[in-house]
């Protein structure tokens, strides 16, 4: 297992909610009798913010700014489609094999199947496997050339980061003259995915799937829901890494 990825993951759940905000909670009941007034305002901070972050309002709000111009445009100079990991799951029952893709990086494979389709454009698939086992782009080839009937031109199956599948899979393109791409991933990963790209001297274009719904005002919207804490938590993760990845460079 690549221990800084362990680590990286770790804090990320410690600083994100649900559970930052279960701390704050804890810290304001310890705190009640000795700093009251502090606890109090800590105390219903935390709760409205809890409660917040479980309305599929918060969740795709948080989404909007992410996802927003990360639909395909097609591009007739693009050479090649780049397929990001979306992650893997233990297959269990369902497959005899001890790994199998996720839910979202089957939904990677399906698009990128039908831009191959779409474009004739030959494709890179990107994914390591940070905590061991079968990497991640070796599934998303077999889902693609066995199950979908689409060769995979290029495998890049070391990378364990979003930096490091632009750097990796760009050291690969390159040696075949390929520099304009499209790269798939979900809609709001590519606002963090696509500068790691470009630093890398690439022209990329963005082929974004899993766009969060864009409905009318519901009553739903603002009832808490268990799904959104892991929505809210995975779309503010994406804005503090863009943060992060700023702050570095």
């Amino acid at each position: 297992m690549d221990t800084s990825w362990f680590i990286r993951n770790l804090i990320v759940a410690f600083v994100l909610p649900p559970f930052s905000l279960l701390w704050l909670l804890l810290l304001a009941w310890l705190g009640r009798q000795r700093f009251p007034r502090l606890a109090k305002v800590g105390f219903w901070v935390g709760l409205f913010l809890l409660y917040l972050t479980a309305t599929p309002w918060c969740a795709n709000r948080l989404a909007a700014g992410l996802e927003r111009g990360m639909a395909w445009q097609p591009h007739p100079d693009a050479q090649a489609i780049v397929v990001l990991g979306g992650g893997r799951q233990a297959a269990q029952a369902d497959f005899h094999e001890s790994r199998t893709l996720s839910k979202a990086s089957l939904q990677r494979a399906r698009y990128a199947a039908w831009l191959h389709r779409k474009t004739g454009l030959p494709i890179l698939v990107s994914g390591g496997a940070p905590d061991g086992g079968i990497a991640e782009a070796v599934l998303q080839q077999r889902v693609l050339q066995d199950e979908l009937g689409v060769r995979v031109q290029w495998l890049e199956g070391a990378s364990n980061t979003t930096a490091e599948n632009a750097s990796f899979s760009a050291r690969l393109l390159r040696q075949h003259g390929v520099g304009r791409v499209y790269v798939v991933s979900d809609a709001w990963h590519l606002r963090r995915a696509l500068p790691q790209f470009q630093q890398q001297g690439l022209q990329v274009y963005p082929a974004g799937v899993a766009f969060h719904e864009d409905a009318p005002f519901w009553v739903r919207d603002w009832l808490p829901h268990a799904g959104s804490w892991r929505e809210s938590g995975q779309m503010l993760h994406e804005w503090l890494g863009i943060v992060w990845y700023a702050l570095r460079h």
